[in-house]
């Protein structure tokens, strides 16, 4: 599952730009590079190539065009990827 979270900078906080971001604002395009390194990431697993993103959170800032990586540890009781019981 992937979560895109936005965070609009506040100094510009008005109506106009909440507005403009979701309707012809950078909205789109965000969303569209977010899912272009999700189609990256299925392929490379699927090709058996690079590393995937496992336990690992992928965070992209557009304002700064910076990516993040985040490692997460693994739920032991997660039926999907925990130990088996």
């Amino acid at each position: 599952a992937v979560i895109v979270i936005v965070e609009l900078p506040t100094a510009a906080g008005t109506a106009e730009n909440v507005a403009g971001f979701g309707v012809g604002g950078s909205g789109g395009p965000v969303v569209g590079v977010v899912g272009t390194m999700q189609a990256v990431q299925t392929l490379l697993i699927l090709a058996g190539q690079g590393e995937a993103l496992e336990n690992r959170l992928l965070l992209f800032d557009a304002y700064a065009m910076e990516w993040q990586s985040v490692t997460l540890p693994k739920n032991p009781d997660c039926p999907a990827c925990g130990k088996p019981k």
